[in-house]
């Protein structure tokens, strides 16, 4: 019988007793699932008030995830801006769901890892809506021909009255406001629901019939807005995409107010 020789055997036994490394996790692929979500809900089809609107605490994002290589994760992240917002097992073909306290625009990414080390996908831009504008981008205005610039007075009030039907018939949108030259802005109008007599003034032009509308279900004395449409949901430069949470006079203003502080 043949024996090995000691020198040989030796590295047999190690060979055959080495503990296999796994490979780090293939880097995980985010799905093309909703992109844009929003803390105050606007419902795009509603037209009385309570419909329209819904306040939630924070928004529900959820991420979907594939991994077509690599070895196989224990454990999974998501992060927004490079910070940890959910942990949970690891898998090829995952989901998250998480909530967002807080409007902007976020990169997203997964981390998959195991005992190996990590991979972490590529970044994903996602929209999360709330009434600060935190979400948009700052909304381009030029002076219109009638328009000159001057100095602004910081002692004084420099207000512009914007009616929420200008956008009808004369086409006078946010974008055109001399935004430049203010300080203030006065909207037109919130209106006050219900109660005898106090919007005996909107039967001539007929507008009190949409006011109906907008105050269905509402307590007299309570507020509303007027014209849903103009107010939030037509579309206008910079907020223009059918999924866009705020559309209309109030997402054009948000936006506004981002380079102004008016």
């Amino acid at each position: 019988m043949k024996f090995m020789k000691p020198k040989y055997l030796a590295l047999f036994v190690a060979a055959a007793v080495s503990p296999v490394f796994a490979a780090v996790p293939g880097v995980p692929s985010l799905t093309n699932g909703n992109d844009k979500f929003a803390i105050v809900e606007v419902n795009q089809a509603a037209q009385d008030y309570n419909n329209l609107v819904k306040v939630h605490d924070g928004a529900d994002v959820k991420v979907e995830w594939n991994m077509w290589s690599g070895d196989a994760p224990t454990s999974a992240k998501v992060l927004l801006d490079g910070k940890e917002v959910w942990s949970g097992a690891g898998s090829a073909a995952g989901s998250a769901t998480f909530k967002v306290m807080k409007g902007g625009r976020y990169q997203e990414q997964v981390q998959l890892c195991n005992d190996s080390g990590c991979s972490t996908s590529a970044s994903k831009l996602i929209i999360v809506a709330d009434t600060d504008g935190s979400h948009l981008l700052p909304l381009t205005t030029t002076l219109q021909e009638n328009n000159k610039a001057f100095a602004k007075h910081t002692d004084k009030v420099v207000a512009a009255y914007f009616p929420e039907w200008g956008v009808y018939d004369r086409n006078f949108t946010v974008d055109k406001i001399p935004v430049a030259n203010l300080n203030h802005i006065l909207y037109g109008f919130i209106p006050i629901c219900g109660g005898d007599g106090i919007n005996d003034s909107a039967k001539a032009s007929g507008a009190l019939e949409s006011l109906k509308r907008a105050c269905a279900g509402r307590e007299d004395y309570t507020v509303a807005i007027h014209d849903p449409w103009a107010a939030l949901q037509k579309p206008q430069q910079g907020v223009t995409g059918w999924d866009e949470p705020y559309k209309g006079n109030y997402g054009q203003l948000m936006a506004m107010k981002k380079p102004t502080r008016i």
